[in-house]
């Protein structure tokens, strides 16, 4: 087998059943969507102008803050762990890290080169769509991609540095804490299924992105994301990938 069996998914302390898991989750989610919300309505002065605040503050208090709340609660002193907090174990067999990791790069490459071909594919495909149906998914994938636009447009140096630190490395970052740090393995436990618990998150993952266009490109991105988390243990993988993606869509 050239693969390494997958890693040992953590289990909630005593006492947390699958019912109480997935309240916890969903109010943790809640409080984070709330939280952020109040944050918003007190400091709409200067957040209403600021696309920078509003993504540091939806990072920080809803993606990263409702998993570490859930990843407490469910797991106590296992939750950096639970949350794939720690380094990678090995994915393939009899290989060193860098040979690995020059696997992974490549694989990694061609999931971006069929991305590109099924953008390309649905693309032609919404053309083809009677005229009203198509012109409603292009106005609808504009407002969604207006924020990236604005912020590509702005090319001074200073703000080309925060959205690489921001748009590209924070965004990155708590993305996969929230999805396949916390959500990934609890829909595993639920379905008992690794491939359903996988393809549910990448589901999840690419309708938070709100575009028809890139919906399949960043679903098979996703479940890329996914396996790589799966299989090592970590998001370590995950992110660094995340990272280089939204890196590279700003520029």
């Amino acid at each position: 087998m050239i693969l390494h069996s997958p890693a040992r998914l953590i289990s909630p302390r005593p006492g947390i059943s699958p019912a109480k898991e997935i309240l916890v989750f969903v109010l943790s989610l809640l409080l984070g969507f709330g939280l952020f919300g109040a944050i918003y309505a007190l400091l709409s002065p200067l957040l209403s102008h600021s696309i920078f605040g509003i993504a540091i503050t939806q990072n920080v208090v809803v993606f990263l803050g409702s998993a570490v709340l859930y990843a407490y609660f469910v797991f106590y002193r296992k939750a950096p762990k639970a949350l794939g907090l720690r380094a990678a174990q090995p994915i393939i067999r009899g290989k060193n890290r860098w040979y690995e990791g020059a696997i992974i790069l490549g694989i990694t490459l061609l999931v971006w080169g069929l991305s590109a071909l099924l953008q390309y594919a649905v693309g032609e495909a919404i053309q083809a769509l009677p005229k009203d149906v198509s012109a409603w998914i292009s106005q609808f994938d504009a407002e969604s991609e207006a924020m990236l636009e604005k912020l590509q447009n702005d090319r001074e140096m200073a703000s080309r540095l925060k959205q690489l630190l921001i748009i590209g490395i924070l965004t990155g970052i708590c993305e996969e804490i929230l999805l396949r740090g916390a959500l990934q393995p609890l829909l595993i436990r639920l379905t008992h299924s690794p491939i359903a618990g996988i393809l549910l998150t990448a589901i999840i993952f690419s309708l938070l992105h709100q575009s028809v266009l890139n919906f399949l490109p960043i679903m098979v991105l996703a479940l890329w994301f996914g396996c790589l988390r799966h299989y090592s243990g970590s998001i370590v993988w995950g992110v660094l990938i995340h990272i280089l993606n939204n890196s590279l869509a700003l520029f």
